[in-house]
């Protein structure tokens, strides 16, 4: 699969995680084409709701969503890793860069 990178940006607060709204729609895409290629070979893969966040804090949290300056950077690996749950810890198995294939000015 060729990919290119993508920007990450949160823009508000909700509960005690970072989250972003259209904000992260560069994100969207590329889990969607990830997605679309994965079950093209033939893979299962589950049901889930993709809400990319950041959490801040674990716990019980205010109902509150505050928008905050935008805070964001740029996606330039995907890891595939094994969530080892209940430990708050991954393990990275493979590693694979997302290339620019249009050139750009510094600007």
């Amino acid at each position: 699969m060729i990919a290119e990178p993508c920007t990450i940006l949160f823009d508000r607060l909700h509960r005690n995680a970072l989250r972003g709204g259209s904000a992260l729609r560069d994100l969207r895409a590329l889990q969607a084409m990830l997605v679309k290629r994965l079950t093209a070979m033939g893979l299962c893969l589950p049901r889930y709701l993709f809400r990319p966040h950041m959490s801040l804090a674990y716990g019980a949290a205010p109902e509150r969503t505050i928008p905050i300056a935008p805070i964001g950077w740029q996606v330039r690996e995907l890891q595939l890793v094994k969530s080892i749950h209940g430990e708050g810890r991954h393990e990275t198995l493979a590693r694979f860069e997302l290339i620019r294939r249009q050139g750009s000015f510094g600007f």
